[in-house]
Parts: structure tokens; C-alpha cells; sequence
């Protein structure tokens, strides 16, 4: 059943399915949308899943400014879930993020520690901060080249084709980044999405402080064996400070986990500690 909900100027949508007692909340990736999230849920008969549009994606709105698309702040996320956690009687509940996905679950986490049972990263962003989107969105001078390449778009396919020759910084990651910047269209996306999301950033080390003090939040992480966009490493860290080490998954996958192979692997690992 696809709803929307309406808070201030903030438009979340999402696919509830699922006749289970247990709430969880579900986040995609980058580019995709809520239906993503039915083909990897709909086997778990314990839950009931509110899969979410991210914003800018599917139906999902955020207000925009005269100068374009305004940064969604952390309290701004908090406020639109405690009024969504209101209206559908939710007092605690499991949830799962894939890569983007994972940068407002764990906001969520930060913002409701006594609400959250489990949490389930796939290939998550938000451990650690990529360099070049940190120069891209978070610096005048970053921004002020992106978007001149924006408007220059002869130059920016230049600049793609030398990635793509070079394999800059590899094979796999370069192919990456080519698919997601070979059009006008796809790279105002990728400015527009980054420009909503930077401002949700969790302090890992206070973090970790605050599940040991909460030892009840069991963390799970899930990293496809060949990925070469989402490394292992950050989150393996997190882990560690955290004592839970042994609830880092790895599956047979590279970094799409919702699609093909992937998908059935990441659904078949979940079942084992979601049930």
C-alpha cells in the first residue's frame, strides 16, 4: 500500500506490506526507490515493513530555496519521524539501510536509542566521509567546480572519458562513475541528492559510546565480497568499538545488494537475524 506523510513542507512516502508485529523501517540506495525493498522483505512474515521513498527519490519532496535544494538538517529528519512514529503507534522497532539508505538510519539511531531493537547496514555510507564528496559539497571551492562543470558539459564528458580510459581509480569504480555522471540529467541528480544529504553526518565515536551505554541495539552489517565502492573497513572499525565484531556478514555479492544474485543473498542473510 503506497501513503504518503505530510509534515510541514516535508512529503515522505512510502510502501507498507507485511502482517507481522514487528515494525521495520527500510531505507534504499542511491537512485532507486521504495519497491526495491518489497522483493527483499517479502519473505520475512514476522514484520510489518514501512519501506521509504529517500527524498528526492520515488515521491519523497523536501522544500527548495530560491538557489536551489536546501540541506535535510538532523532535526528536521527527527521531527518528521516522531510525528510519523505518533501517528502509526510505533514504540520501538527494527530497521535496515542500504548504502545511502544507512546515513539517516543511523540518524535515527542517534535520535532514538530507546526505540531501536536491531539495526541492519548493507554496504552503508556514513562511516566514514568520501573525500571527493566532502570537497564537492562541503567547500566553496568544490562546489563552485562541480557546478562549473555542470554548465559545461562538453568538458565534464572529457573528464569522464579519461576516467574511463585510465580506469581512475580502478576498473570497477571507474565504470561506476561514469554510469552515474554520462548524462546532464543524472548529474544534476547526483548534486541535487548529495546537496539534500550532506548534512546528515553521525559522530561514529560518540555513537559507538552510546550503543555500549545501550547495550541492548544489536548492529548488523552486510558488505557484498567484491565491492569496490563501499569498503569494509570503516564499518569493521565501528564494529570493533561496539563489541560486534561477529555480526559484520559478508556475501557473495559486489556492491548492489538489491539487484540479482545480491539481492537473494542479502535476503537469505537478513532472514537469519531479522527472525
Amino acid at each position: 500500500m503506497q501513503t504518503t506523510f505530510q509534515h510541514k513542507n516535508f512529503r515522505l512516502s512510502y510502501i507498507k506490506f507485511g502482517s507481522g508485529s514487528k515494525p521495520l523501517l527500510a531505507f534504499h540506495g542511491f537512485g532507486q526507490n521504495a519497491t526495491r525493498l518489497q522483493h527483499l522483505f517479502e519473505n520475512h512474515s514476522l514484520h510489518t515493513v514501512y519501506a521509504f521513498d529517500l527524498f528526492l527519490h520515488g515521491e519523497s519532496r523536501m522544500p527548495e530555496t530560491d538557489n536551489g535544494i536546501k540541506p535535510l538538517m538532523p532535526n528536521e529528519l527527527k521531527d518528521i519521524f516522531e510525528a510519523f512514529f505518533k501517528r502509526e503507534n510505533i514504540d520501538e522497532f527494527d530497521t535496515f539501510g542500504f548504502s545511502l539508505g544507512a546515513k539517516t538510519v543511523l540518524q535515527l539511531l542517534w535520535f532514538f536509542p530507546e526505540k531501536a531493537r536491531s539495526i541492519h547496514l548493507a554496504a552503508p555510507d556514513g562511516f566514514k566521509l568520501n573525500p571527493w564528496y566532502f570537497f564537492v559539497v562541503h567547500t566553496r571551492t568544490g562546489s563552485g567546480i562541480f557546478k562549473f562543470l555542470l554548465a559545461n558539459p562538453s568538458l565534464f564528458n572529457f573528464l569522464l572519458g579519461i576516467i574511463n580510459k585510465l580506469y581512475i581509480p580502478n576498473k570497477k569504480t571507474s565504470k561506476f562513475v561514469v554510469q552515474s555522471l554520462n548524462t546532464q540529467p543524472k548529474r544534476n541528480f547526483v548534486y541535487n541528492v548529495w546537496t539534500a544529504y550532506k548534512a546528515l553526518s553521525v559522530d561514529t565515536g560518540l555513537l559507538a559510546g552510546m550503543v555500549l551505554t545501550k547495550n541492548h541495539i544489536k548492529i548488523h552489517q552486510y558488505y557484498g565480497a567484491y565491492d569496490t565502492i563501499i569498503s569494509q573497513k570503516p564499518g569493521r572499525k565501528f564494529a570493533e568499538q561496539i563489541n560486534q565484531s561477529n555480526r559484520v556478514h559478508i556475501v557473495k555479492s559486489g556492491h548492489n545488494l538489491l539487484f540479482g544474485s545480491g539481492l537473494k543473498a542479502l535476503s537469505e542473510e537478513l532472514k537469519k537475524h531479522l527472525d
